[in-house]
């Protein structure tokens, strides 16, 4: 999706026993300035998941925030950037109320998932399931957005050297929630969870209007022969009339001893949101 933006961060991780382990981070990042922000706002995350892990089978629990703070924004002014603010966004504190407003919001543009996951080894298959709650205020934090989220079926080498990946995405019941939940949006900070045009987060989700969707989506890849790969895609939205979109990547890895400069290469087809079909190649070099 995006590309990497400039950040800073701290991971972890606590080993109580031979079974328990939790694994936590916080970073600090910094999105671009542009025509609406004319200082870059900060981005703050963090994470915490407990992993469990028993003879041939493992599951775990994870709490994500992100928010989005500070900067200057081209329609609103400056934002609240002090160490004070930090520490209300770090506990999502509510910031000074706004004219017009009948009550404060939290400081800054927050979102999260709460994230479940099992995974069960046999042999060299491994079966992993999870679903990825989303919520952007207390009530969705309460599930009261019911299953909106992610869902996934992965399969590992239940065919010989092939990843199956099932994924059904539904962000239907956002306006279920106390404040009507616009997932990636928000008022202020009009670009939403996006970084230079991009979607921070599922591609499928709009960062610049409420569109509730629901979209199945299917991965497939594989060896087929020594360095040779394949990737395919697609996914279709079934809560409207839509058009299946498909991407198709064929690689090949060098050799690091006859080919030292270059990694692999890959040729792909495929068509974008306006149907229309392309051919690529890309080369990725080692510096």
């Amino acid at each position: 999706n995006a590309q990497s933006m400039p950040k800073i961060g701290f991971v972890t991780s606590k080993k109580m026993n031979e079974k328990i382990t939790f694994n936590f981070g916080i970073a600090h990042g910094l999105f671009e300035k542009n025509d609406t922000y004319t200082k870059a706002p900060f981005l703050h995350e963090k994470f915490i998941y407990i992993d469990i892990k028993k003879n041939d089978y493992e599951f775990g629990i994870g709490l994500v925030h992100e928010a989005i703070w500070a900067g200057e924004i081209a329609s609103l002014g400056k934002q609240p950037n002090k160490v004070k603010d930090f520490f209300k966004v770090f506990i999502s504190a509510d910031g000074p109320r706004l004219e017009g407003e009948p009550h404060a919001n939290a400081l800054g543009n927050h979102l999260g998932i709460w994230d479940f996951y099992y995974k069960k080894q046999n042999e060299e298959k491994l079966l992993k399931l999870y679903y990825q709650h989303f919520f952007e205020d207390t009530s969705g934090l309460r599930f009261t957005n019911r299953i909106d989220g992610l869902w996934g079926v992965e399969l590992e080498n239940y065919i010989p050297k092939t990843n199956l990946l099932i994924e059904y995405l539904t962000t239907e019941d956002q306006d279920r929630t106390i404040h009507n939940d616009a997932y990636y949006n928000h008022y202020q900070y009009n670009l939403g969870w996006s970084y230079k045009g991009y979607a921070l987060g599922n591609p499928f989700i709009n960062y610049l209007k409420v569109e509730p969707v629901k979209v199945f989506h299917l991965g497939l890849s594989g060896k087929i022969y020594s360095k040779y790969y394949y990737q395919f895609k697609v996914a279709k939205k079934i809560n409207i009339g839509d058009k299946i979109k498909y991407k198709l990547v064929m690689t090949k890895e060098f050799d690091e001893k006859n080919y030292p400069s270059i990694s692999d290469l890959n040729i792909y087809i495929m068509n974008n949101e306006n149907m229309k079909n392309g051919l690529g190649i890309s080369i990725s070099y080692k510096l």
